[in-house]
Order: C-alpha cells, then sequence, then structure tokens
C-alpha cells in the first residue's frame, strides 16, 4: 500500500520537496479542472504495477515537478529511476485489462460484454451449447457428407472399375503416331528436298566434265604446224590430254554411281513412307479388345456419366449450405456464473460467409470463386484432401454461435440496459474482480445518478478492505465514503500544487476543499432546504 509520495520542484535552487500522505483506507482526490487530477490517479495506479506513463512525467514537468519516490506502509522505497517507462497508450491498455483501475472512458461502463474473458466464457458456453445440440450436430453431418463427397469426386481416377492404363495407353499410342508422323513427313520432305539439290548438283558437275572431254578429244584431233612446234610438244601435250580425258572419265564415273545411289534412296525412302502409313492404318484398324480399350470406353462413359450425378448431388448440397437459410435451433439454455449469465437464443441463423468459414476448414477454399462448386472440386483435386477435424469446425462454429448468446446481468439483457445500469454493473464487476487488491477510481459517479451512487457505489466502497483512491467531484462519495486522506490537486497553484485536508472541518463544518465537491457543503445545505421546503409545500 502507498503511504507517501515524494516530489522535488524542479525551479527550485534549494531542491523543495513536495509531499503527499496516503491513508491505508479510502483516499479521496479532488481539485479544479485540468489541476492534475488525473495525473496523479495515473501516478498511484502505475505504482501498483511498478511503471510510470510518460505523459505523467510531461504532465508534472510542465509545472516544475519531478516525482523522486513512492514509501510503502512496510517501510519499501520504490525510486523512479526503477520504473518502467510506458506510453499513454500503452497505459489505457494496461488500464483496460486491470481488474483493480477504473478510470474515466473505462469500455467496462458501456461495453463489458467486450472484455477478452467475457468473450471466452461466451466462446466456451456456445460450443458447449453446441456439443450437446442435436440441430448442430445434423448441421456438421451434412458438412460432413459434402465433405467426403468432394473428395470422393476428387479420387474418381482411383476407382478400381475401369482400366484407366488402357485411357493413357491410347493416348500415348495417339501422341506417338501423331509425333512420328509429323517427323517422317517432315524428314521425307527435306530429305526430297536434299536429293533433289544433290542430284542436280551432280548432273550439272557431269555436265562440265563431259563438255570438257569433248573438248579434249578436239584437241587430240588438232592438226599442228610442224614448223612452229615439234613433235616433242605435240606428243607431251596430247598425254596430257589423255590423262585429263582419263580423270574426267573417272569422275563421270563416279557422278553416275552417286546420282544412282540417290534414286535408290528416293526409291527406298518411297518405299518406307507407304510402308509405315500402311502399318499406322493397320494398327488403327486392330480390335483392340486384348488391350480392354472396348471395354474402357463403355466404363468409362458410364463412370463420368456416375460422375455428372454425384457433382449434380454434391451441388445440391452445396447450395442447401451456402444459398438456403441455414438454421439451427437450441432449448434456450441459461448458464449462471459468479458475476454474469449467459444465454442460447432458440435460434441461430447463419449467414453465407459463416458457412463458407466453416467450409473452408475442412476443404481447400477455391479464391474468389467461392460460390461455383467446380472451382472447390479443381482446388481439391490440385491443393489435395485435408483431414476432417470435427473439433476446430466445432470451434469455428462457436465463435460464430457466441455473437449470438446473450449476457444478462442480475437477470437484465445486457444490451437493454441504459447507460447508467451499465455503468453500476461495471463498476460491481470490477469490485468484486479486485478482491483482495486496492483499488483505483477515477470519478466512477459518471452516468450513474446520486441515489445509484449512494445505495450501491458508496456501499461497495466502504465495504472495501483494502486501500482505495479515487478521483471524483460528486459530494456523497467525497463525504460519505469517511475518506483518511483528501487530496486536492492544483497544479496550477504554484503555493499549494498538491495539498492534503479534510472535506468537513470539526468546528467551521467546511474547508476549502469541499469547493470541489458541486459547488461545497454550503451549497449542499442550500440544496437540502429547496427539497425540504417543497416538501413542507406538499404537507399543506
Amino acid at each position: 500500500m502507498i503511504k507517501e509520495l515524494i516530489f522535488k520542484k524542479t525551479d527550485s535552487l534549494a531542491d523543495e520537496i513536495v509531499k503527499i500522505n496516503f491513508g491505508s483506507k479510502t483516499n479521496i482526490i479532488i481539485g479544479p479542472k485540468g489541476g492534475g487530477k488525473s495525473t496523479l490517479f495515473d501516478l498511484v495506479a502505475g505504482l501498483k504495477e511498478s511503471y510510470i506513463s510518460k505523459n505523467v512525467i510531461e504532465a508534472l514537468a510542465a509545472f516544475n515537478l519531478e516525482f523522486i519516490k513512492v514509501i510503502k506502509f512496510n517501510g519499501e522505497e520504490i525510486h523512479s529511476n526503477s520504473l518502467r517507462k510506458i506510453t499513454a497508450k500503452d497505459k489505457e491498455k494496461l488500464f483496460a485489462e486491470r481488474n483493480d483501475v477504473i478510470y474515466q472512458d473505462d469500455p467496462i461502463k458501456k461495453n463489458l460484454n467486450n472484455r477478452k474473458e467475457i468473450e471466452k466464457a461466451k466462446v466456451e458456453f456456445a460450443k458447449e451449447e453446441c456439443e450437446n445440440s442435436e440441430a448442430v450436430e445434423e448441421f456438421l453431418q451434412k458438412i460432413d457428407s459434402f465433405y467426403y463427397g468432394m473428395n470422393a469426386l476428387a479420387k474418381r481416377n482411383n476407382k478400381s472399375d475401369i482400366n484407366w492404363t488402357n485411357s493413357f495407353i491410347v493416348k500415348e499410342v495417339s501422341n506417338t503416331e501423331n509425333d512420328l508422323m509429323l517427323k517422317l513427313n517432315y524428314s521425307t520432305m527435306y530429305l526430297n528436298t536434299d536429293l533433289s539439290k544433290e542430284k542436280n548438283s551432280l548432273e550439272e558437275a557431269l555436265r562440265n566434265y563431259q563438255n570438257q572431254n569433248m573438248i579434249n578429244k578436239k584437241l587430240l584431233q588438232k592438226e599442228w604446224n610442224q614448223k612452229l612446234i615439234d613433235q616433242e610438244f605435240i606428243d607431251n601435250f596430247n598425254k596430257s590430254i589423255e590423262a585429263l580425258i582419263k580423270i574426267n572419265n573417272n569422275i563421270i564415273q563416279g557422278i553416275n554411281k552417286q546420282l544412282s545411289k540417290l534414286d535408290k534412296i528416293k526409291l527406298m525412302s518411297m518405299i518406307f513412307e507407304k510402308s509405315y502409313k500402311k502399318e499406322v492404318d493397320s494398327i488403327k484398324n486392330q480390335d483392340f479388345e486384348i488391350e480392354g480399350i472396348k471395354s474402357f470406353v463403355i466404363n468409362s462413359n458410364e463412370h463420368f456419366r456416375t460422375m455428372a450425378r454425384e457433382i449434380q448431388q454434391q451441388k445440391k448440397t452445396f447450395e442447401s449450405l451456402v444459398q438456403e437459410e441455414v438454421v439451427i435451433e437450441f432449448k434456450n439454455v441459461t448458464k449462471d456464473n459468479a458475476l454474469l449469465s449467459y444465454k442460447m437464443p432458440e435460434e441461430v441463423i447463419l449467414k453465407d460467409g459463416d458457412v463458407y468459414a466453416l467450409l473452408k476448414t475442412v476443404l481447400h477454399t477455391p479464391g474468389s470463386s467461392v460460390a461455383d462448386i467446380t472451382k472447390w472440386l479443381e482446388a481439391i483435386i490440385k491443393k489435395g484432401v485435408k483431414p476432417l477435424d470435427r473439433n476446430k469446425l466445432l470451434n469455428k462454429l462457436s465463435k460464430i454461435v457466441q455473437e449470438e448468446v446473450i449476457v444478462l446481468a442480475n437477470g437484465r439483457v445486457y444490451e437493454h440496459m441504459s447507460l447508467g445500469q451499465r455503468s453500476i454493473y461495471g463498476i460491481e464487476y470490477k469490485f468484486n474482480k479486485s478482491k483482495g487488491q486496492d483499488l483505483f477510481l477515477d470519478q466512477p459517479e459518471d452516468n450513474l445518478d446520486n441515489h445509484t451512487i449512494a445505495s450501491d457505489i458508496l456501499e461497495l466502497i466502504n465495504k472495501k478492505d483494502e486501500q482505495v483512491f479515487i478521483v471524483t467531484h460528486n459530494a456523497n462519495i467525497g463525504i460519505l465514503s469517511n475518506p483518511e486522506a483528501t487530496i486536492v490537486a492544483d497544479l496550477n497553484n504554484e503555493q499549494e500544487q498538491y495539498s492534503e485536508g479534510t472535506i468537513v472541518k470539526t468546528k467551521t463544518g467546511e474547508s476549502d476543499a469541499a469547493h470541489y465537491l458541486e459547488g461545497g457543503v454550503v451549497y449542499l445545505k442550500k440544496r437540502y432546504k429547496v427539497i425540504e421546503g417543497e416538501q413542507n409545500d406538499n404537507k399543506n
């Protein structure tokens, strides 16, 4: 428990110290608007968890104050440099999660049913009811049926009544035949083209050599002028020409042989092409009964007719799930716990998105085309079969159903409660959750009338055995909570930024601090006289 806070004035040369003392029970924090009440509240609430918010440090620094340390009733001292520094955003988050803090804009006062532990309790309750619901079981069986049906369709190629191997033989033979015929035609075309080119070249060379020999033979028959050329030259020349004719004759003979080979190659190619095509035609006309291809055609036709019927059946199941209104009936069960009750509605209507979310937990999603059953089938064939996890499916359904769970507070539907009723119940909730802990309250009177404050809030505060810090403007809380210490926070007052005192003085009947509570004690008395006067008028 916090006994004393110690600050240092940073604008003081003498390191002037400011101290705030607290009581071990109820402590009231009051002061003018903007005087630093919330800053002090954030500080003491943070100290409980050993942190200090940066906005507290900055707010104090703006008024030339620095927090030094806290002294507890057990004598323990905690210095500021040992505290965790957190952001204002983190502080808000921690406050919302803590059961010992109720701050001014605390969601607990408006949306108690959105707290994490409430959401968790609703899901657990919804799952328990889903597990015990015959209607849920019937609905899940429909999803099971769709799951097994779709996976069976995806595995159709493994059926034993069709020799699927033969389909691959047919495809392979067909592909091979087409491929080979294409290659044969391609090769024949290029062979004939090359043969023609080669033959033309050889025939042109043949004509050249034949023409040369004709010229050479004429040269042998030439008569030379004996006066100009001697006989030895003529003899040598004739020998050379004869040798050249012989060489040309050999070349001509070789060319003729090559031309003969080309003719044979072309002839063989033609014979091969005709024979190959004849063989292919023969294969096409063969009876494939031995390979089972005839039976394959018959069985596959029946298989795909059956498959079409099954797809149609799955489509009906699919449409009944995603297109028709899915209504799950419950027995309107109510479950009580220490603070809240949970009630199941008589029926829950699932939306399209809900059903798709459930289907996606057990089947591969087809992406954007979620309404097309063929796309679901393609996704299963492509991505494989997911295991059917009933618990995962039930958890998903429970999270959907929990949105419809009705939260009851003291037997009343929480959603229908007024803001004031929600506020008082949220405060009661945290009081109950914080048993055995110190408590920090920032303006708990918000949204509440004085009668509720006097009859409910004060009763809760006065029953609290632990240390309580309360920021308030309400006179009932400020006075009737019997505070041990009252702190006036007025950071703008350089002389007394934090001062200690009591609301009501023994002799004078009122202190300066009382002015911060609905105008002070004097005005409370005046209001009382007005009310008393009205009551007397009514009697007369």
